[in-house]
């Protein structure tokens, strides 16, 4: 997978989860709708990424919020922080 890939692919998971939780808070839960998409995306992710690369992965996406928390953060083993932004997180993935 390329950068350019990935990021669109993250830009298309971010944008359907920001609608999710969007309309999650108007009372419209559309996890029955989406759930089946959204196993058939961490399936393909599965394939393309080995289990460590997909933890580190989804961490990016679910707990760190496609990067955009700043209090979460990840140090490669010098130290450094890394997965700051896609550009760190595609670089780390394929290290």
């Amino acid at each position: 997978m390329t950068l350019p890939e990935l990021t669109h692919l993250l830009n298309l998971m971010d944008a359907d989860n920001k609608k999710i939780r969007a309309a999650y808070r108007l009372g419209i839960d559309l996890i029955e709708f989406t759930e089946s998409a959204q196993e058939v995306v961490s399936t393909l992710l599965k394939h393309v990424f080995n289990e460590d690369q997909y933890e580190t992965l989804s961490w990016w996406m679910y707990e760190k919020d496609f990067g955009r928390r700043e209090d979460l953060k990840m140090w490669d083993k010098d130290g450094k922080e890394v997965c700051r932004t896609v550009e760190e997180l595609y670089k780390f993935l394929y290290s």
